[in-house]
C-alpha cells in the first residue's frame, strides 16, 4: 500500500474515533467498588486482595480509609455486560491519594491485536496512563476513557491493574459503558484499527533468500577519510532499528510505538524526530498531530535515502562516523537478519558518500553466553564476512580500522550477566586469531566496575580487556548533573585509564547528551535534563582534562532513551503522549557540539568547562536550567 494511502486511513480512523468518544454518553451499564472500608462494597467489580504478584491490605487514618499494593492493584469485573468486548468504549473514574512523584498507568485486557501481536494472546497489556502523581499527599480522582476493552479475565487472572513505582492507595472505582450507538460504532473502528496489521506485507523470505541478497559494497568510494585509527575522533552510536510500515522490513513500527500500538498515549519514544529535511518517499505518516492539526512524520532505518541524509549531517557537524549497533537477540531470525544487513547496506554508502567511517558493533544484550550461544555469534560473523566483506571488502574505503586492523566492537561485559565473561574471552579470541574469520581489532563495552570488582568473574573481566584494543565502560544512567558527572570521570575514568595505558589498551569514555525514557517506561521523564548542552559539555571538558584521546556518543538517532544527538524537532505533536524538545535550540545543536568536542579533542580549539558559544544562539543562565530542571514533570497538554 502506497504511504499516501496510509496517510488517509490513519487521518480517516482518528477523526472518526474522535467523533465516538468525543459525542458518546456514557449512560451505559455500570460498575463500581468502594474500597473505603475493610470491606469491599460495590457491584459488578471486584479488587483481588490476594493475588500473588501484590497482594493488597487495609489502610486507616484519620478515619479516611483505603485499600493499597505495590507495584500492582489487580481487579476483575464481574458484570458480563463488560465482558469479552461486550462494551469496549467505557469511562473509568479511580480515586487515589496523591503520593509520589511519578506515574499512575492502566494495564488492561484489550481488544487491540497489534498489542503483543506475536503472543498467544494479543491485547493483553495494553497501557493507558491514568495520572502523573505529584506528592500533594490530598485524594484526587481521576476520569479517562479506553475504547477497546475486552475483559475476559487474560491479566494473570484480572481484568486490569494499575501500576506504579510506589504505594498504589485507591479508595473507589467505577467504570461506565457508552450508550449503544456509540460502542457499535467503536467496534467498527476497532476491526479497521486491527486491519492495520494488513498494510504490513507479510515478510515471505527464507534465510537462503536473505543470505543470497547480501553482497559486497558496490556504491560510491570514498577516497579522502582517514580510517586507519580511532585516535582523536569522536565516533557515535548508530541504532538502524526504526522500521515503518512500507518500508519493506515486513515488520510495521518498530521502535516508535508502545504497548498500545504507536498512536497518541501510545508510544517508546520521548523525542520526536526533525524530519522538516526529508523528502517524501522518507516520511511515514502517523496518528500524531501537531499544534496546528497536521500529520506528524516519522522515518524509517531501512530508508536508505534517509540513512545516507544522516552522514551528511555528521559530516557538516564534524561527527567522524559510527558504530553501528547489532543485536544478538535478531541474529536467528530471517525477518532481523533482512533488515540488519538492509541497514548496513545503508550505513556502507553514507559513510562512503560523505566522508565518514563506520564499524561494526555488536549488542549481547539477552545473550546466554552458552555454546550454543557462540555458534549462533559464529554463524552470523562468518555470514557476514563471506557475503558482505565486512571490513574486507577493497571497495568499502570507509570501514573504521585501529591497531592496523579493521576494527569490531562488542558491548555488553556485565559481571552480574552470566556466563559473559568466558563468552566475550571466546568472541574477542575469535575475531583476533580466527585463522579465516579473524584479524580484527576489538572494542569492548564493559560495566563501570571492571577495573575494581573483586570476585572471579571480574578477573576475567580484566583478563578479557587486556586482550582488547579498546575498552568503553558505559555511563548513560551512571551520573545525573554536573557535579556528579565531575565526581565519576574523576574518580573512575582517570584510573581506568591508567590502568588501561599499562595495559596497552586505548581508553574510549562514553559521552551522552541527557536521559529520558518516560513514555517506554511510563516514569523518567527528563530524568537527566540536558541543560542546553551544559551536561554533555562538562563531560567532554572533565574526560579530555583526563586525557581522553578518542570520544563515543551515545548515541546518534536514539530517541527512545532520549540521547540523540541528531536532529531533534521542537515543534514535536500534542496530545497524550509528551515529547521533549532541544530547548528551543536549533535541531541540529548537539550535533554541532559533538563537532566542537572533536575539535576541543584534536587542540583546535581551547577546552573551557562551558559550552563554547554558537553564533544566533543564547544559552539561559546555567542557574535557572538548573533550578527548571528540578521539575521533571512532563507538559499537561
Amino acid at each position: 500500500m502506497q504511504k499516501t494511502t496510509l496517510l488517509f486511513s490513519f487521518i480517516a480512523l482518528f477523526l472518526s474515533q474522535l467523533n465516538v468518544t468525543g459525542a458518546a454518553n456514557f449512560n451505559g451499564p455500570r460498575a463500581y467498588i468502594d474500597l473505603s472500608g475493610p470491606t469491599p462494597r460495590g457491584r459488578g467489580m471486584s479488587i483481588m486482595q490476594d493475588h500473588d504478584e501484590s497482594p493488597l491490605r487495609y489502610q486507616e487514618r484519620n478515619g479516611i480509609g483505603w485499600w493499597e499494593g505495590s507495584p500492582f492493584f489487580y481487579v476483575s469485573i464481574d458484570n458480563f455486560r463488560f465482558k469479552q468486548g461486550r462494551s469496549p468504549l467505557i469511562q473509568i473514574e479511580i480515586e487515589y491519594l496523591d503520593t509520589g512523584k511519578d506515574m499512575l498507568v492502566l494495564e488492561y485486557d484489550s481488544l487491540d491485536k497489534r498489542v503483543n501481536a506475536d503472543s498467544p494472546r494479543p491485547g493483553v497489556w495494553k497501557r493507558q496512563l491514568i495520572a502523573r502523581r505529584t506528592d500533594y499527599g490530598r485524594w484526587e480522582t481521576a476520569r479517562f476513557t479506553i475504547d477497546d476493552a475486552f475483559f475476559d479475565n487474560r491479566c494473570n487472572g484480572g481484568d486490569f491493574r494499575i501500576q506504579s513505582r510506589g504505594n498504589i492507595a485507591i479508595r473507589r472505582i467505577e467504570i461506565r459503558a457508552a450508550d449503544r450507538s456509540s460502542q457499535i460504532e467503536m467496534a467498527a473502528i476497532i476491526e479497521e484499527r486491527n486491519n492495520e496489521q494488513n498494510l504490513v506485507q507479510p515478510f515471505t523470505k527464507t534465510m537462503d533468500d536473505v543470505i543470497a541478497k547480501m553482497k559486497p559494497y558496490d556504491g560510491p568510494v570514498v577516497t579522502d577519510v582517514d580510517r586507519s585509527t580511532v585516535n582523536g575522533k569522536v565516533m557515535a552510536g548508530y541504532q538502524g532499528w526504526f522500521r515503518a510500515p512500507g518500508d519493506g522490513s515486513g515488520r510495521g513500527w518498530v521502535h516508535w510505538g508502545g504497548p498500545g500500538g504507536f498512536r497518541p498515549g501510545s508510544t517508546s519514544v520521548d523525542m520526536w524526530p526533525d524530519v522538516s529535511e526529508l523528502d517524501h518517499d522518507e516520511k511515514y505518516a502517523t496518528a500524531f498531530r501537531h499544534a496546528d492539526g497536521s500529520t506528524a512524520y516519522v522515518f524509517s532505518s531501512m530508508n536508505k535515502k534517509t540513512v545516507v541524509r544522516h552522514f551528511a549531517w555528521m559530516k557538516e557537524a564534524g561527527i567522524d562516523g559510527v558504530f553501528l549497533q547489532r543485536f544478538f537477540a535478531y541474529l536467528s531470525d530471517p525477518i532481523h537478519v533482512y533488515g540488519g544487513y538492509r541497514v548496513i547496506e545503508n550505513v556502507r554508502e553514507g559513510a562512503n558518500t560523505h566522508g565518514r567511517t563506520w564499524a561494526m558493533m555488536y549488542d549481547f544484550s539477552g545473550c546466554r553466553g552458552d555454546e550454543e550461544a557462540f555458534e549462533v555469534f559464529k554463524t552470523e560473523w562468518m555470514r557476514l564476512v563471506d557475503h558482505m566483506k565486512i571490513g574486507r571488502d577493497p571497495n568499502d574505503k570507509a570501514y573504521q580500522h585501529h591497531n592496523g586492523k579493521p576494527l569490531v566492537s562488542l558491548w555488553g561485559l556485565f559481571e552480574n550477566r552470566p556466563n559473559m565473561p568466558d563468552f566475550f574471552l571466546k568472541v574477542i579470541d575469535f575475531l583476533q586469531n580466527d585463522p579465516n574469520y579473524g584479524g580484527y581489532s576489538v572494542k569492548i563495552g564493559i560495566e563501570n566496575n571492571w577495573r575494581t570488582g573483586e570476585s572471579p568473574e571480574y578477573d576475567k573481566i580484566r583478563k578479557a580487556v587486556a586482550k582488547a584494543d579498546i575498552v568503553s565502560p558505559w555511563t548513560p544512567g551512571r551520573y545525573r548533573d554536573l557535579e556528579s558527572a565531575e565526581r565519576f570521570i574523576r574518580t573512575r575514568h582517570i584510573p581506568d585509564m591508567e590502568w588501561a595505558n599499562q595495559n596497552d589498551v586505548d581508553f574510549m569514555p562514553v559521552l551522552f547528551p541527557g536521559f529520558s525514557w518516560g513514555n517506554l517506561k511510563g516514569t523518567g521523564f527528563n530524568a537527566i535534563p540536558r541543560l542546553q548542552g551544559h551536561f554533555f559539555w562538562r563531560q567532554v571538558y572533565e574526560n579530555i582534562n583526563a586525557g581522553a584521546q578518542m570520544i563515543y556518543l551515545a548515541m546518534f538517532d536514539e530517541v527512545d532513551e532520549g540521547t540523540a544527538f541528531f536532529k531533534v524537532s521542537n515543534d514535536p505533536p500534542v496530545g497524550e503522549s509528551p515529547f521533549l524538545g532541544y530547548e528551543g535550540l536549533p535541531s541540529d545543536h548537539y550535533m554541532w557540539l559533538a563537532g566542537k568536542a572533536r575539535k576541543a579533542l584534536n587542540q583546535q580549539i581551547p577546552l573551557v568547562n562551558t559550552p563554547p558559544e554558537r553564533e544566533g544562539v543564547t544559552l539561559r543562565p546555567l542557574e535557572e536550567l538548573i533550578e527548571a530542571a528540578n521539575v521533571r514533570e512532563p507538559p499537561h497538554r
